[in-house]
């Protein structure tokens, strides 16, 4: 029924059926459904926080790779949380580099591991993608190292990354920030969930120092005082930053105090927000000298 509305309507634009207790048959359906509709330009079919219900899987999404292939309307595209995995991985991918107009692509939450490293490059840097999420997949080092070498003599054309809580260990930060300075056009970065040790603070406080980023997220990330002291010394560098994310981590007075401090001396003026929520700071005050 829902594929019949989709196929005559001439109006719809906006398609949502997260959470439906989709399967495979209907999602051939809707794919099938959707070649023949001219309007939709934005596509959820993955599952909301809590409510797995479209159980996809890899052969579930199959369709989607003819779909993508005609489509010339489809913009913004969400599979978080649909189970896709590397098999699926591969039909989406194979449609995409056919596809000249989706730019906003959410993968997050998809069982994708190191094995699917080189089908998430090929996402990144072969399709006209802008904005990707790709968090809660645990792609861990063996994603970032192949990442730096592809980008070496390159750049990606993202503008918009999320690549929070993807498994990666300290060992793999540096090859991680090294790839991400080759996205001359990336102004959004998410690293939620990462874990650093005093290496690590140091090489993020260079990459914020010298990146273009306007706005930049490390929530849940277990940032205590030391490493938001180290961290924020790029800050004073950054030219652009105008949104600044370091909630849920462990940051007291200490660290709030060094953190302002390192704000006061930016060479940005365009900053704007700075969430430091569920942190352990109490009421202080803080003198510009």
């Amino acid at each position: 029924m829902v594929a019949r509305g989709v196929m005559h309507s001439s109006s719809l634009i906006h398609l949502d059926l997260r959470s439906t207790a989709f399967r495979k048959e209907g999602a051939d359906c809707l794919f099938e459904a959707l070649e023949e509709n001219e309007t939709v330009n934005c596509l959820q079919i993955g599952n909301l926080k809590g409510l797995n219900r479209n159980m996809l899987g890899g052969k579930g999404i199959a369709g989607i790779e003819k779909y993508l292939k005609t489509t010339s309307i489809l913009t913004f595209l969400n599979l978080n949380n649909a189970g896709i995995g590397h098999e699926g991985l591969s039909y989406l991918l194979k449609g995409l580099k056919a596809c000249t107009s989706v730019r906003v692509l959410d993968i997050g939450l998809n069982s994708l591991e190191t094995k699917s490293s080189s089908l998430v490059l090929e996402i990144m840097l072969k399709t006209r993608i802008k904005r990707l999420n790709l968090g809660n997949n645990q792609l861990g080092n063996g994603f970032v190292v192949v990442f730096h070498q592809c980008v070496k003599d390159i750049h990606f054309t993202l503008t918009h990354l999320s690549l929070s809580a993807c498994g990666f260990a300290c060992s793999g930060l540096e090859f991680l920030f090294g790839a991400l300075k080759r996205g001359t056009t990336l102004e959004h970065l998410e690293l939620d969930g990462l874990k650093c040790d005093d290496d690590s603070f140091k090489k993020l406080a260079q990459f914020i120092s010298a990146a273009m980023l306007k706005s930049f997220s490390s929530a849940n990330s277990m940032f205590g005082d030391k490493g938001i002291g180290v961290v924020s010394e790029g800050f004073a560098n950054n030219y652009s930053l105008e949104v600044i994310n370091f909630s849920g981590n462990r940051i007291s007075n200490k660290g709030a105090i060094t953190l302002c401090k390192n704000f006061l001396q930016m060479k940005s003026k365009r900053l704007k927000s700075i969430n430091l929520s569920h942190n352990l700071i109490e009421v202080l005050r803080i003198v510009a000298d």
